[in-house]
């Protein structure tokens, strides 16, 4: 990933995640899986899906009391179905594609928030990321499975056969079905230095391209108009 990097020295949060992640592939899935959704297996709660830069803290820590780990679609529909939670109701929020890139570019450049930590901070700090563009490059230059998380596509996360909301409609969960009764803060929210609207026309194609898979998730969101599923 990242630390492939020639120059890149990681730090010693970077270097134990590392060794953490070089474990068998199942063996971690499976962990990330317990540590995010273990109330759920003794109590009956929503499962909900947290897709980086999606709101995902603010919802995880007033449904479960502390942020949960992004567990990836192949893993979650696995393990629900070892746990017998596949009839549990199962929600995630989906945000435009174009709008959750700025927001991630936001993220990283200013080394993550005071809530979440990054672990290739020094990397995005001491490198040349201080335009769209560089991160839009990173795009083109680096494999998308091992790109960080926030750039992985939402597809990764999602599936159409969750309950999938717009994250425009995140206070209003409630009244849409999911038993969460707040007014979210945002917890996880980042120093605005990139906007949508600093973005070229060119930009824009290149991105609605490479993000072309979540934009079916549009449609998904419509169809299902902010009522409960």
């Amino acid at each position: 990933m990242l630390e492939n990097h020639q120059n890149f020295k990681p730090s010693k949060r970077q270097f134990v995640s590392g060794l953490y992640r070089k474990l068998p592939i199942g063996f971690v899935a499976l962990v990330d899986f317990l540590r995010s959704y273990h109330q759920c297996l003794y109590r009956d709660i929503p499962i909900f899906v947290h897709v980086p830069k999606n709101g995902g803290t603010s919802v995880a820590t007033s449904l479960y009391g502390k942020r949960i780990l992004h567990v990836k679609v192949s893993s979650l529909n696995k393990f629900l179905k070892i746990f017998h939670l596949s009839n549990r109701t199962i929600f995630g929020l989906y945000r435009d594609p174009i709008d959750r890139f700025v927001s991630a570019c936001n993220f990283l450049s200013h080394g993550g928030t005071s809530t979440v930590a990054m672990d290739y901070k020094n990397y995005y700090q001491n490198y040349d990321f201080e335009s769209l563009d560089s991160f839009i490059q990173m795009l083109t230059d680096i494999e998308h499975c091992k790109l960080d998380y926030v750039f992985q596509r939402q597809s990764e996360f999602l599936s159409s056969d969750f309950k999938i909301f717009s994250i425009d409609d995140i206070q209003d969960l409630q009244s849409l079905g999911i038993p969460i009764n707040t007014r979210f803060d945002k917890i996880n929210s980042s120093v605005k230095k990139f906007m949508v609207e600093d973005l070229s026309a060119e930009q824009n194609f290149f991105l609605r391209d490479y993000y072309e898979q979540d934009y079916l998730f549009d449609n998904v969101v419509k169809r299902h108009g902010g009522a409960l599923l």
